[in-house]
């Protein structure tokens, strides 16, 4: 029986896929969940396997292609079967691919041509626009009675050299695409930031004194292993910033299930350290540690970015002191933190130079209002000031 390989959805915004590689080519034989091409979808890729077993008869798509969520990308069938059961497949996905057809216009009576428009310009005007290789009949002119001015070929000079640069267009790539998307769905809901400038100084103290012979793991914990820790133990104070909207309803999670932003080649990828109020500062740091270097060798899973209910941008390491991030759908909240700077301070009374960082937090002002992103804050600047708690 002909069996059809279409484009699998993996996370809820994916539109369409890209084919990297199909890993059979047509003719090979193949076993039932056995991987037959890579696709890249949503920042990731993914393997795409055999949905029965058979000989790969058909491929649709070819590599560099993309294709929508559910359309077909080849046909598996048995190496004797007819070939009238492959062109089925493929007429009904070539069916469905065609577009709808569109009525026919109603006849219409021709309109008369219109009057040639007598144009004006400048003997100055027409000389320069000549030189210049201006067409000035498709000028508007900026003088008495429309006439076509020196300044109005100025204006068009400078115009085609401005769209004469050099350059080169290129296309969107998935993870692009998949960032757009994102985005989109991010600027939808009413957004604000509150921020907070924080002492960080006791923090880094800390994490520099978590060396191996305190320290059971192989070297200390980052600063954003410490911030997602951190933020697992203040959104205790403000539950609300994990919540989801759905519909006139909120959803309230339990968990905090920490999305950290990377930045990989062409773009980020958000994966999820899950269940991080459950886990020691040395499990968070080590999973982090595992999740980004994956995420750089592009070798995540759509579930390892999925589920997040609460998301971190560190962008410091960019020497970005400020930064507001942009909220990830459907969460509700997302914590941007900018560079540590040495600043002057009032500290018990005396001027002391000490590293401060801004911690912002995004909301959707539809569910959270100040008070609870206060709370938070609080905390976070609570827990960077006495960092043992994160033990």
């Amino acid at each position: 029986m002909a069996t059809a390989v279409t484009m699998p959805r993996w996370g809820m915004i994916m539109e369409e896929g890209q084919i990297v590689e199909w890993l059979k080519k047509e003719g090979d034989e193949v076993a039932a969940d056995e991987p037959i091409l890579i696709v890249e979808s949503e920042k990731v890729d993914n393997e795409v396997t055999a949905p029965a077993s058979g000989v790969l008869r058909a491929i649709v798509v070819a590599e560099g292609e993309s294709a929508a969520v559910g359309a077909l990308l080849a046909v598996i069938a048995a190496p004797d079967e007819d070939e009238t059961a492959i062109q089925a497949i493929l007429a009904q996905a070539a069916q469905k691919s065609s577009p709808e057809p569109q009525p026919a216009p109603e006849p219409t009576r021709p309109s008369p041509p219109p009057k040639p428009r007598r144009i004006a310009i400048s003997p100055a005007a027409k000389r320069l626009a000549e030189d210049k290789g201006i067409d000035w009949r498709k000028l508007e002119g900026s003088g008495p009675r429309g006439r076509i001015e020196r300044k109005d070929v100025m204006r068009a000079i400078k115009a085609a050299q401005s769209t004469a640069s050099s350059g080169r267009r290129v296309r969107l790539s998935s993870m692009r695409k998949a960032i757009a998307r994102r985005t989109l769905q991010s600027i939808q809901a009413p957004q604000a930031a509150l921020c907070r400038e924080i002492d960080i100084t006791p923090a880094l103290q800390f994490r520099r004194s978590l060396t191996a012979p305190d320290w059971s793991a192989d070297k200390p914990p980052s600063f954003t292993a410490m911030l997602v820790k951190a933020s697992a133990l203040a959104l205790e104070k403000a539950p609300i910033l994990m919540a989801r909207l759905e519909g006139e309803s909120i959803w309230l999670n339990d968990d905090a299930h920490i999305g950290v932003v990377v930045a990989v080649e062409d773009g980020v990828v958000v994966p999820v350290v899950g269940e991080a109020n459950r886990k020691s500062l040395q499990e968070i740091a080590a999973e982090l540690d595992e999740l980004t270097q994956r995420a750089r060798a592009g070798r995540l899973t759509g579930e390892e970015m999925e589920g997040g209910t609460f998301t971190i941008s560190n962008v410091g390491p960019l020497g970005i002191d400020f930064f507001q991030a942009l909220l990830y759908p459907p969460q509700v909240a997302a914590l941007g933190v900018g560079r540590g700077r040495e600043r002057p301070q009032v500290v018990n009374g005396a001027v002391a130079i000490r590293t401060t960082a801004y911690f912002c937090v995004t909301s959707d002002h539809r569910v959270v209002d100040a008070a609870p992103i206060g709370r938070f804050l609080d905390r976070m600047d609570e827990i960077m000031q006495n960092p043992e708690q994160l033990l």
